[in-house]
């Protein structure tokens, strides 16, 4: 009986909300009254993208913008990785991993695109670029009969040793 007596007394003492101070009260603004010097020369607030939280595209707004030129996507194992137009920046710096699934389409933010991103290929002008992996990439070469430049290629991955007995 005593536990449950102290366990409520330190339930209702966490839940118990602090007093709040009073608000000021409102006042009305004289419509013929000059502007403040405080108002005059408060900093000029910057306008924002509606669909853009804190400079980053909405999910909504990449999903909307993917739909509309899906068919251009490289998937490799349901996956591909898209670059998106920013405003702000003036460049496609907001990065996303595309994975597709029977029912659904779902989207991860990136820090950077980790498969190599396709400039001029899309819609045009367009809000979104593809990438392709470097297997895309050498396929997407030898099929157009073009030898890839040695600069636009990383280096091939290290041997893979066979360490099982």
């Amino acid at each position: 009986m005593l536990g449950f007596i102290l366990g409520s007394v330190t339930v209702w003492a966490f839940l118990r909300r602090p007093e709040m101070p009073p608000s000021p009260p409102a006042v009305e603004a004289d419509a013929t009254a000059e502007p403040s010097d405080a108002a005059a020369n408060a900093p000029a607030t910057k306008s924002r993208n509606i669909a853009t939280l804190a400079d980053k595209p909405s999910i909504s707004v990449v999903e909307a913008i993917f739909e509309q030129s899906r068919e251009y996507a490289f998937w490799f194992e349901n996956v591909t990785q898209i670059a998106i137009w920013n405003s702000v920046t003036g460049d496609y710096t907001d990065f996303f991993e595309v994975y597709r699934t029977r029912d659904a389409t779902y989207f991860r933010p990136l820090d950077k695109l980790t498969w190599w991103r396709i400039d001029g290929y899309g819609p045009d002008p367009g809000m979104i670029r593809f990438a392709e992996t470097n297997e895309m990439r050498l396929i997407r070469y030898r099929d157009a009969g073009v030898l890839p430049e040695s600069h636009t290629l990383p280096p091939p991955p290290p041997p893979r040793f066979n360490l099982a007995p």
